[in-house]
C-alpha cells in the first residue's frame, strides 16, 4: 500500500506549461514574427518533457505535441510558444480537457 501511495502522490505533482521551459527554448537572436514554420526533431526539455511539433525560431507555434514524465500530454496549437488555441490534455490520471486554450 505504501508504495502505491507514493506513486499516487508523484502522479500528481509535475506542473505543466511553466515558463522556464518556454525560457529555454529561446535564443538571443531577434523574435521575426514573419519566419516560415519549421518542424524540427523531438526536444526534450530539462524538465524531462519532450515537444514534437511546429517552431517558429525558438518557440513552439503551429500544431504541437509535449509529453511530461509523469505521462500527461498536451496535443493541439502553439503561439509564441503557449498552448493557444484548440488543444486536448490528458492529465496523468486520464482526466481530459477538449478545448480552447489562451497562453498556457
Amino acid at each position: 500500500m505504501q508504495i502505491r501511495a507514493r506513486k499516487l502522490r508523484q502522479a500528481g505533482s509535475s506542473k505543466y506549461f511553466i515558463l522556464e521551459e518556454a525560457r529555454e527554448t529561446i535564443s538571443k537572436r531577434l523574435y521575426k514574427p514573419n519566419q516560415p514554420r519549421e518542424k524540427k526533431a523531438p526536444y526534450t526539455f530539462k524538465t524531462g518533457a519532450v515537444y514534437i511539433g511546429q517552431w517558429k525560431g525558438g518557440f513552439r507555434d503551429g500544431y504541437g505535441e509535449q509529453k511530461w514524465p509523469d505521462g500527461a500530454k498536451y496535443m493541439g496549437e502553439w503561439v509564441d510558444n503557449r498552448a493557444y488555441g484548440k488543444g486536448r490534455f490528458v492529465h496523468c490520471d486520464g482526466d481530459v480537457y477538449d478545448g480552447s486554450w489562451v497562453n498556457d
